[in-house]
């Protein structure tokens, strides 16, 4: 079989285009304040060498470049608004939540104590219930001995 050297080429990483060189990742204050300035004097070149349509259209790009880099600082800074704002609310939510949590801990305890509560006035009438029946059974046994001892009584003086 033959075999197929590598050169090594297709594995190096590509190199960087002209318009990576020209144009930063991050494009800054002073790189746009000094694209700007160059951008304005090409401008007047233009004008200089009676280039007058070339020179009108370089300054729409320009205009309008300044335009949509002033709506992109407006939009981060509404954006920087909008997250201290989302992390104030996550914050009041988690405190909302931390409450209901403690609300749900002691609506637990309430109704603990309140079922122990229930159960201990169901245990306090059972005995009550209970002693009002061992009342009645020798309050009966009672009047049954007082009316026997009556009759004996009724027999002795007889």
């Amino acid at each position: 079989m033959d075999q197929i050297e590598e050169s090594g080429e297709d594995s190096q990483a590509p190199e960087s285009t002209f318009e990576d060189d020209l144009i930063p990742k991050d494009i800054t204050d002073d790189f746009f304040e000094e694209m700007c300035a160059k951008a304005n004097l090409t401008v007047k070149d233009l004008q200089g060498n009676q280039q007058y349509a070339l020179a009108e259209d370089f300054q729409k790009l320009l205009l309008t470049s300044q335009q949509l880099r002033q709506q992109l600082l407006d939009e981060q800074d509404k954006i920087a608004k909008m997250q201290d704002e989302v992390a104030a609310a996550a914050g009041r939510v988690g405190q909302a939540l931390a409450i209901s949590q403690r609300d749900q801990d002691t609506i637990q305890t309430l109704r603990a104590e309140i079922e122990s509560a229930w159960k201990r006035a169901d245990a306090a009438q059972t005995r009550e219930q209970a002693a009002q029946e061992t009342m009645n059974q020798m309050r009966e046994k009672l009047e049954k001995l007082s009316s026997d001892s009556d009759r004996h009584g009724d027999k002795d003086d007889e």
